[in-house]
């Protein structure tokens, strides 16, 4: 039973309550903790962390803000005031708190992989992934800081050491199926299409049940020339999609280019004089 003039059990039991996902009891608790005392900064955060997981960013931010305002020595808590500002797409700002808190702790990889989410989102792309290999330098066994690594590259255009970065978060993870799909559209690209065949049937067979998977295989097998082939996959990924626009803008992608080979193949025995009849009927594939 929490007494009412404690502010150390209402903290307590809010850590309590959030270690339970309890996540709405929990604020309670720390709004409890802040009316017997409102300059408590620490109630303060821990409200403002569990807003951030509930996803109202505006409630998140002002409570990190206040927080802020009363103790402002903690990279911790300037990093998740930047989360806040991120999501609330205020990303100047979330750039200068993010780098508060690297004033404050340089050698937290989150921090620095953070950093490089914002710089990306501003197109400041060279500047992101000198942050992000920072953070891979710090934690080099973390799969999702070399798959961000390697899209970061890959924005850069520098796609041969994008797969390093892919091959290095499969080394980590083999059966992770987010790095064999990075691996395949990253070979695609290079033009590599066996080994981003590969790669798209290993995505696939882990991860039966994403459309990206199969969308991915389809455009490797487009690449191919195996157009039916690539067809079925769409039509897959279109009937695991949730928001089907892309898959069907890629079905009718692959249908016309099956009926324009399909078209080819008859040309060839015509005469030459006869091909532009042909694709006069048809040029509204180009």
């Amino acid at each position: 039973m929490l007494h009412p003039d404690s502010i150390e059990r209402c903290l307590v039991w809010g850590q309590v309550q959030a270690s339970w996902e309890l996540y709405r009891s929990a604020i309670a608790s720390y709004d409890r903790a802040i009316a017997y005392d409102p300059s408590c900064a620490r109630a303060w955060f821990e409200k403002g962390s569990l807003l951030l997981k509930l996803k109202r960013y505006d409630a998140a931010l002002e409570a990190f803000n206040t927080a802020i305002g009363l103790n402002d020595t903690h990279g911790t808590w300037w990093h998740h005031q930047s989360q806040a500002l991120a999501a609330c797409q205020q990303w100047e700002a979330a750039l200068t708190a993010s780098q508060r808190a690297l004033e404050l702790d340089a050698e937290n990889p989150k921090f620095w992989q953070h950093r490089a989410v914002v710089l990306d989102t501003l197109d400041r792309t060279g500047e992101a992934c000198l942050s992000v290999a920072r953070a891979a330098a710090l934690k080099p066994d973390n799969v999702n800081i070399f798959l961000q690594y390697g899209a970061i590259l890959e924005r850069l255009g520098l796609h041969c050491e994008a797969l390093d970065r892919y091959n290095r978060a499969g080394q980590l993870q083999p059966d992770n199926p987010r790095v064999w799909l990075s691996k395949a559209w990253v070979l695609l690209k290079l033009y590599r299409l066996p080994e981003a065949l590969d790669c798209s049937e290993r995505a696939k067979r882990l991860a039966p049940d994403r459309p990206e998977t199969w969308t991915a295989f389809g455009d490797v097998l487009c690449q191919l020339n195996r157009y039916l082939e690539a067809i079925e996959a769409y039509r897959h990924a279109l009937s695991l999609s949730a928001d089907p626009q892309n898959a069907r803008k890629s079905l009718r992608k692959a249908c016309s280019r099956c009926l324009l080979q399909r078209w080819c193949s008859l040309l060839k025995p015509l005469q030459p004089h006869r091909w532009l009849h042909w694709l006069e009927r048809f040029r509204w594939l180009v």
